[in-house]
């Protein structure tokens, strides 16, 4: 394994971390990043010091340096029985909120959950029900029917369909148009073949 050197911004430390396959400047937006697959589990970079995760860069204030050096961040850091791959998507799951970005905590969330269902892991359960509830958060303060859809998806993947269900018709009472009625129609689909699985989802989020 490659591996390049940065001067973490957090710590300001220089540490070596491993190269990933898709540079920061691969073109994705946050559709790209909900279905896709194993390669893009590497794209998080991870100092090795302090354990700050990078993956957009939104710079770093007084108030993340103090969160990351919190006793809950760290013991997540730390902590030997979290494989890498998905400790990074964890944290960075824990970091978004943070930042009150909930669309993107929900999306992390989601990230480690999808990392456990493609390795075969144990499921965790708590990680599917997090993005739920951070999707539906951001969903209630922003009006945005992508972040309750995908809400809806992560209740879905967690099992609770009924409650899936009867978020989307009172969706429908609310949103309305040619996108809202095929996302839908294919959530419906999902939850009718009573599938918890991870599922294609025909959607571009907006950053």
């Amino acid at each position: 394994m490659e591996y390049k050197k940065i001067v973490c911004p957090c710590c300001n430390k220089e540490v070596s971390i491993p190269i990933s396959r898709y540079g920061k400047d691969y073109e994705f937006d946050y559709g790209t990043l909900i279905n896709s697959e194993e390669e893009f589990f590497d794209l998080i970079d991870m100092c090795p010091e302090c354990g700050y995760v990078m993956l957009f860069d939104y710079g770093v204030s007084e108030d993340n340096r103090e969160f990351v050096a919190s006793e809950y961040y760290q013991e997540i850091f730390k902590n030997p029985d979290i494989e890498e791959g998905l400790k990074k998507w964890i944290l960075y799951a824990v970091l978004s909120e943070s930042y009150e970005n909930l669309t993107e905590a929900g999306i992390a969330y989601t990230k480690a959950y999808d990392y456990l269902e493609l390795k075969n892991m144990e499921l965790d359960q708590r990680l599917i029900l997090k993005a739920a509830d951070c999707f539906l958060k951001s969903a209630d303060e922003n009006e945005s029917f992508i972040d309750l859809y995908l809400g809806v998806d992560a209740m879905r993947r967690a099992g609770e369909l009924q409650r899936a269900e009867k978020l989307l018709d009172a969706a429908c009472e609310v949103y309305k148009g040619e996108m809202v009625d095929e996302l839908v129609w294919q959530e419906k689909m999902h939850i009718f073949l009573e599938s918890t699985k991870k599922e294609y989802l025909d959607i571009e989020v907006p950053e």
